[in-house]
């Protein structure tokens, strides 16, 4: 049980890295608690969901534990005499490395820290945690599982500060040894990772960490490095246990939008996969793909291009179209950019299909939208919403962005929600479209 006000606490299990709800809780009176008994032992997370590291907490948990503890700001304690001799551990624990995880976690709590500060501190706790002896309980198999969490807890945190970039920026020469030491064959030797929560993209973000202070990459070739960085980690062999090499092929799956690309990237990737079980797990994510898109009647869409003339979807039937939703604020959209670029030359001869990317952009940015357009070297159809978004965003249920999608040439959707140009799949995705 925690202590904390008007928070929806959910219990996850671990499993395979990733993170399984079992159970949620709403506060109460600034109360909330679980009653449920663990099918396995091992670690167990409460958190508020199941990506944010903030408000996350890990515990150790064997049928019939209890668990009591008390949440304060960005801290927790243990209360009552029932908690085990494990999660004493992890409290001890949590208490040596909150200095660091405080202020690379709940930044906003510590707006005056900088890497200056915190860089130093961290390899000094680094040292110190060398020296602590190993966990002592009467659990055999928590005291050894406990010496990889450590490593494992000290890692997330010390790549965690460099992510939030404060007022004052680290250059590459201003980074820690720590961080200028990146060893992804290490940290991947043993598939006990695999009991940390979101294990893979922790991996992920290790190896990004390491691209940042990396001095043979120039800035602008960051972007190509992190969009490829599972397919690098996958290809290149660079993690070093064999299981979760495969858990991350499994793991990419999720960006597959098409089962023309869950086929191909079937094909590429099942070499990689290590166990009887994890082939069975991609054959079972295989067989929940619609193996034909569902086509649906597109609705029509009217915006002005960088002259003022009015364009409409519409004008394009008998070509295959592919829309890009964006803005000039969104960064994600413009880490697309330079692949949609690529993606567009490579049919640069082919008159079947066009390229058109919609800002949603607000009317005031208006001169920066097209100054981005030549900067960006942007070509193909370049359409303004402004002020009239909702013609598009609505009609296609857009949430976020960057959106893609896809139409035939005959006018209907294919994918209203279509791979990214930097996608695995969005190539054949196309020239399947240009066939038809």
């Amino acid at each position: 049980m925690g202590t904390i006000e008007k928070m929806v606490f959910n219990l996850y299990e671990i499993d395979n890295g990733e993170m399984k709800q079992l159970a949620s809780s709403p506060t109460n009176n600034g109360y909330f608690g679980f009653a449920f008994t663990p099918e396995k032992e091992g670690y167990y997370v409460i958190a508020q969901n199941d990506r944010a590291r903030t408000y996350r907490y890990i515990f150790y948990l064997k049928p019939g534990d209890a668990l009591s503890f008390e949440i304060e700001k960005d801290n927790f304690k243990l209360t009552g005499n029932n908690n085990t001799e494990e999660n004493k551990a992890i409290e001890a624990w949590h208490n040596f490395v909150y200095p660091a995880e405080s202020k690379a976690i709940y930044h906003f709590y510590y707006k005056d820290n900088t890497f200056k500060e915190f860089f130093p501190m961290f390899e000094n706790m680094l040292t110190r945690a060398k020296a602590l002896p190993k966990t002592q309980t009467g659990n055999p198999k928590f005291n050894a599982s406990f010496e990889d969490f450590k490593k494992y807890n000290l890692t997330e945190i010390g790549i965690a500060y460099p992510r939030v970039f404060k007022h004052i920026n680290p250059r590459k020469n201003d980074y820690s040894n720590f961080h200028k030491s990146i060893n992804i064959a290490d940290l991947t030797q043993k598939a006990s990772i695999l009991n940390y929560p979101n294990a893979l993209e922790f991996i992920k973000e290790y190896y990004i960490a390491g691209i940042y202070t990396n001095p043979d990459i120039s800035e602008d070739k960051l972007g190509d490095y992190i969009i490829n960085a599972e397919k690098t980690l996958i290809e290149k062999s660079l993690i070093t246990n064999d299981t979760v090499r495969g858990e991350m092929v499994i793991n990419g799956c999720k960006t597959i939008k098409t089962y023309l690309g869950i086929k191909l990237y079937e094909q590429t990737y099942r070499k990689y996969l290590a166990t009887y079980e994890q082939k069975k797990r991609l054959d079972a994510i295989m067989a929940k793909y619609n193996k034909e898109p569902q086509y649906t009647e597109a609705i029509n869409f009217r915006f002005e291009d960088v002259n003022g003339k009015q364009v409409a979807l519409s004008d394009f039937k008998g070509k295959v179209v592919y829309v890009d939703v964006w803005a000039t604020w969104c960064g994600p959209c413009n880490r697309e950019i330079p692949y949609m670029v690529k993606l567009e030359e490579s049919y640069h001869n082919n008159p079947n299909i066009v390229f058109m990317s919609v800002s949603i952009d607000s009317r005031k940015d208006y001169d920066k939208w097209k100054n981005m357009l030549k900067e960006k070297g942007m070509c193909g159809i370049q359409l303004f919403a402004g002020e009239r978004e909702a013609e598009i965003t609505k009609s296609y249920a857009i949430t976020g962005i960057p959106r893609f999608m896809l139409f035939g040439k005959d006018g209907k959707a294919i994918y209203t929600d279509a791979p990214y140009p930097s996608s695995f799949e969005i190539k054949a995705v196309i020239d399947e479209a240009l066939k038809k």
